[in-house]
């Protein structure tokens, strides 16, 4: 992340993503520097895929509140990013994603 790769980053998260059970504390972290990565990148769209995703899965609410909060705030970057066009996703009617 520091290094700001974020070809090496993403390759290092697919090549080892699966240690982790999907939902899990370590899960979660794991999604949340991918986010970043993607962020500081300008790798919008797969900030987006990434938060969306995180957004869905249902052990969110079973997270410790700070880790749902951090969502949440992540959740209104991606508004913000959707809004003045930076990513090129739509949010979706049936998705998590309130209507901004």
């Amino acid at each position: 992340m520091q290094l700001r790769d974020f070809g090496r980053g993403q390759a290092i998260i697919r090549q080892h993503g699966h240690i982790y059970e999907k939902g899990s504390f370590n899960w979660f972290k794991v999604q949340e520097l991918y986010f970043l990565l993607a962020l500081h990148t300008q790798h919008y769209d797969d900030a987006y895929d990434t938060c969306e995703a995180a957004l869905q899965v249902s052990k969110l609410a079973e997270q410790p509140v700070q880790i749902q909060e951090m969502w949440k705030i992540y959740e209104a970057y991606m508004h913000l990013l959707v809004r003045i066009r930076r990513v090129d996703r739509v949010p979706q009617k049936n998705s998590n994603w309130r209507n901004s």
